[in-house]
Parts: C-alpha cells; structure tokens; sequence
C-alpha cells in the first residue's frame, strides 16, 4: 500500500480538491490529507460561502489564515511515519525546505500568477499546469475534468441560454458577453458555482465559453468540454498538444473574432454538436483528474 501526503490550501472545491477525489479512489494508495481548512468560505469575489455539502475537512486540517512558506516539522511529527510520496499541491502555500518523503512531488496550479522558485529547489519532481511558465526540468501536467462532475450532459437537457461563462468576471470576458447580449444572444455569467450548481449552470447552454485571463489553458476550457458543450475559447499556447482546432473547439484571438465564432457555433446545430461530442470524448480520453494522478505516480516511479 502506497503512503501519500497531500498537502494543500482546502478551500470548498480547491484544485486540490480533484487531486484528492481521483486519489481516494486508488485502492493501492493510503491517502492522508493535510493542510490549512476554511470550511464553506472561499477566496472568490472578496469571500463567499457555499453550500455545506462541499465543506470536507482534510484529515489533518490546520488554521486559516496560513503561513507559507510553512515548517513541515509540526505535520511530519503529526503523521508518525515517512510517506512515500508527499504530493504538494500549491496554489500558495508550501514548505520552507523539503519535507520528509521517499518522493516529494510538487503541483504548481497558478504558474501564470505565483512565483514558484522556493518549491523547485526542493522537489523532487515539479509539476507545472502550464508550459508558458514552466522550466527547465520541469513536467507539464494540464488541467484536467472530473470523470463525475463533468460527464457528458444528456441530449434532452432543457437549454434555456445559447451560452454560460462561469468564473471571475475579468473585463475581457464582460465586454463579450456585453457585446453578445446586443446582438440579441442570452448568456450566464457569473461568479461562485461549482459542483453540481456549476454542471447545472452549464446543462442549461449550448456553448461553453472562456477567454483566458493570461496564457493559461484553463481547468474550465476541459470542463466544458467533458460536458459536451461546444467551446468557444481564445487560443492559448497548451491548447494544440491536445485538442484540434475546428474539431475540438472554436478559437479565437480577439473580441470580434470571439463574437464571430460563438455566432457561428449558435447558427449551425450540427456543428455545434459535433464539436461539443468530439471534445468530450477526447478529453475524457486524454485529461481527466485520474489519468493526471497517474501521470504523477508514473514520473515518481509509482506506476
């Protein structure tokens, strides 16, 4: 039985938190779950709570607000034994120096946002989300979708909107969804759902939408497309080792082309669906969160 760590920020629905859904599913692995606990608030839009539902504490939680870099002394005392992998999944909070594992293995989510130089000094293996950001040395691990929360929607879903754009509401992404909304399309936008609020958001649509923030090929562009959804997406450098453009997605690099391509997608049924299955069964293929945990078992010579 395989001893892992995963240490992170816990939030409701944190990235970790997909790590920790495929890891507990491993009927070879003995899972321990650590790190600073919020219960139902979370970071987005200045603080928000979210139903009970998605409040899991980790086996070993510890207070919010954190200290990062953190000493691992106090949480390897705690677990009384040496993992065999401690699997660090960092959106901003990680140790000061190597903890105590036969592998440290480290997952940087937000290379686009947060420096990471401390953790890569250390790690055994490093992980990076996206390969814009990342160094020499380095592994590329994308985005993934949940084989359960992002399954193909059904064909006889009640579709109300023509498109959905859930996730912070950058300026970019208002102006086309403002721009839409003129031209006679519907659009739900907004901020905070998840789980299964965010798969009931999205069943509601035709065409999943995302403009990246950066050059980050985002964790909602293999959502939407887990779902089914045609995605309309502005191209970012990840996108071409896994998915085709006019196959897998319609991209587009400026706001008329993102209003053209999303037009396109609303007018043409049969494309819209085609695109929406071709995406979906590639992504449940190639990049779900356990083919990810796999990879990562792999590259630490778990696998």
């Amino acid at each position: 039985m395989l001893k892992v760590v995963l240490s992170s920020i816990h939030y409701p629905l944190s990235m970790s938190t997909y790590f920790w859904r495929a890891l507990k599913l491993r009927k070879d692995i003995q899972l321990t779950v650590v790190g600073p606990y919020t219960g139902t608030w979370t970071p987005w839009c200045g603080g928000m709570n979210v139903p009970n539902k998605y409040d899991i504490s980790p086996h070993i939680p510890l207070p919010y607000p954190f200290k990062s870099p953190y000493n691992p002394a106090m949480l390897e005392a705690t677990l009384g034994f040496e993992p065999d992998l401690w699997l660090q999944v960092d959106a901003g909070y990680h140790a000061e120096r190597r903890p105590k594992a036969k592998v440290v293995a480290h997952v940087a989510t937000d290379p686009h946002v947060l420096n990471y130089d401390l953790p890569r000094s250390y790690a055994d293996k490093f992980f990076c989300m996206q390969t814009p950001y990342m160094k020499d040395g380095d592994y590329w691990l994308p985005y993934a979708c949940d084989p359960e929360w992002h399954a193909p929607l059904p064909d006889d879903r009640r579709i109300e909107v023509d498109g959905c754009l859930i996730g912070l509401q950058y300026p970019n992404r208002v102006k086309w969804t403002e721009e839409l909304r003129r031209r006679g399309y519907s659009i739900h936008a907004e901020t905070g759902p998840m789980g299964w609020e965010y798969r009931e958001a999205n069943s509601q649509a035709q065409i999943g939408m995302h403009w990246s923030s950066l050059q980050d090929l985002a964790a909602r562009v293999f959502e939407i497309m887990g779902m089914g959804l045609c995605p309309v997406i502005n191209r970012v450098p990840d996108l071409t080792p896994i998915f085709e453009e006019g196959q897998h997605y319609l991209g587009f690099s400026s706001l008329e082309e993102a209003i053209e391509q999303f037009g396109r997608a609303a007018r043409d049924e049969e494309l819209r669906k085609r695109i929406g299955r071709m995406a979906s069964d590639q992504v449940h293929l190639v990049s779900t969160w356990d083919i990810r945990v796999q990879q990562i078992l792999k590259v630490c010579g778990y696998e």
